[in-house]
């Protein structure tokens, strides 16, 4: 589940990118050129991907926001759980589980004290569902930036 949730995210964020290159330019090299010196790159992170897609987007976009109201809290709702996901230590022991049927537990030290991050199987649908609206709305601008060929 860990790394289906990671999997999931590299998406959102290759869709960021590709989207953001379409924006940028409608030569496909410069295209490819802008995602592997630029996105694809530790240069740029993805909450700063994530603020230029914003500004892009309340620019020159504000009806597609306006239909999709959710797009922007959940864009940013997810980069958290990325960071738990990614960085923070999985409890493999079982010491902390409780009777969830499908759960993950991080365990997280601050000050010499430890945090538990639970996922639940409900929180961890809830976060699947997220990315699948993600992919959905941002290959949808895709779309719109950059229409199919006839």
């Amino acid at each position: 589940m860990r790394g289906q949730v990671l999997d999931s995210m590299i998406d959102v964020e290759r869709l960021i990118d590709d989207l953001l290159s379409f924006y940028f330019t409608s030569d496909d090299i410069k295209e490819n050129e802008l995602k592997e010196m630029l996105w694809h790159t530790e240069r740029i992170n993805l909450g700063s991907k994530k603020e230029i897609l914003f500004l892009i987007l309340n620019s020159h976009y504000k009806r597609w926001l306006n239909q999709n109201p959710n797009f922007i809290t959940s864009l940013q709702e997810i980069i958290p759980h990325r960071n738990i996901f990614a960085h923070l230590e999985l409890d493999l022991s079982k010491e902390y589980a409780t009777n969830e049927p499908i759960e993950l537990i991080f365990k997280k030290y601050k000050s010499g004290k430890l945090k538990l991050e639970i996922y639940p199987d409900d929180r961890l649908t809830e976060l699947m569902d997220k990315f699948t609206y993600l992919k959905m709305c941002l290959i949808t601008l895709i779309t719109i930036i950059k229409p199919p060929l006839a």
